[in-house]
């Protein structure tokens, strides 16, 4: 029984670290999306 709750501990752990490195990475790629689309909109008015 702690060995079976050991391992789900583990597997969620992972599950979490993995979503995590997910939202992580799609929200610093966003990020750079908005500030490349305001340099562009700033490069338009000056």
């Amino acid at each position: 029984m702690n060995k079976k709750r050991c391992l789900i501990r583990k597997i969620s752990f992972t599950i979490v670290l993995v979503f995590v490195l997910f939202s992580f990475m799609a929200t610093s790629s966003w990020a750079a999306k908005k500030v490349e689309f305001y340099q562009a909109k700033a490069n338009d008015y000056i």
